[in-house]
């Protein structure tokens, strides 16, 4: 019977073995890349709003049909900010979020964003960050100038240009921003990708369970005493935790060669470098940092209980290991 018990934990701790790192890498990924707070966390370390703030000035200074071309990047800069502060854009950025990691988690099968409220600030903002600028300019020489934003229009003119400016705002930002942006329209999802998302999505929540309980197997098919506890529990901990540390290594060497990757592919004005790669950067440093933690963690347990185990006195009566 207690060899028979013996090649149950032995099977177990096998098993174990296996699915430690899974669970430990589970676990990582979910509280890393699948956390709303953890996300928004990234957001403000990297600055994504100041981000988000600069792609948008050099959109509206050189981008396609720019509005603003006429004027200086200091200018432009400057409007962007004003337009585009960080409590506008913290709740157009955390409702993305959190839509982004249910869909991940398999919660909902849409990701769209209401534009609403933010095309509604837009109205008031455009044109005040743009009346805040052309107010420091020198009067303009004629009405034909009013156009270019160089020049501030004429005291007579004031009321009636600033009416045109938040008639003209209100036509551009409701034809040029959708009410709603989907990143994934609603029907898009087929249901093999359903069935996908919602497995990936189980995996990761109960892995590090399934670990737990199989390691909780281990000891009751095979402990008998401190010493088998120290050496049952010990070794499979140390195997699993040399285990991590090449996982820990092989994360950290293709965080960086994907980061390295992302930098060549895009351009220095392309929205995936001046936004996208700092947030990308900093939730993978994250990842990397808290797998390097757990390996460690999970290795040296092991390792000191494996050595604690073998200098301990075996008790012949009461020991099964």
């Amino acid at each position: 019977m207690k060899a028979f018990n013996r090649f149950i934990a032995v099977l177990f701790a096998i098993a174990f073995v296996i699915a430690a790192p899974v669970g430990v890498m589970s676990f990582n990924v979910d509280r890393t890349f699948l956390s709303a707070p953890n996300l928004m966390r990234a957001a403000d370390e990297v600055d994504f709003y100041g981000a988000m703030s600069a792609y948008a000035a050099s959109q509206l200074r050189t981008g396609e049909d720019a509005p603003l071309a006429t004027l200086p990047e200091e200018d432009v800069t400057q409007i962007a900010s004003t337009m585009l502060p960080r409590e506008v854009l913290r709740p157009i950025v955390e409702e993305t979020f959190t839509q982004l990691v249910e869909f991940g988690r398999a919660e909902r099968d849409a990701v769209e964003v209401s534009m609403v409220a933010f095309k509604q600030e837009m109205h008031t903002r455009f044109p005040e960050a743009i009346l805040r600028v052309i107010s420091t300019k020198p009067v303009c020489a004629s009405r034909e100038d009013y156009g270019s934003y160089t020049c501030r229009p004429r005291p007579e003119d004031q009321a009636q240009y600033e009416q045109h400016m938040r008639e003209a705002a209100v036509h551009a930002w409701g034809e040029n921003v959708p009410d709603t942006y989907s990143f994934v329209p609603t029907g898009s999802v087929t249901p093999e990708d359903r069935m996908t998302r919602a497995a990936v999505a189980v995996v990761m929540k109960y892995a590090p369970f399934v670990a737990l309980g199989l390691l909780a197997l281990v000891a009751f098919f095979a402990v008998r005493g401190v010493r088998g506890l120290l050496l049952w529990l010990g070794v499979p901990l140390m195997i699993s935790g040399l285990l991590l540390v090449l996982c820990w290594l092989l994360s950290s060497l293709g965080a960086d060669e994907m980061v390295r990757t992302m930098e060549t592919g895009v351009g220095p004005d392309d929205a995936a470098n001046r936004v996208a790669l700092p947030m990308f950067q900093n939730l993978f440093d994250g990842f990397v940092r808290s797998m390097m933690i757990w390996a460690g963690v999970v290795a040296v347990t092991g390792f000191g209980m494996t050595i604690a185990g073998a200098f301990l006195p075996r008790a012949e009566s009461t020991e099964a290991a």
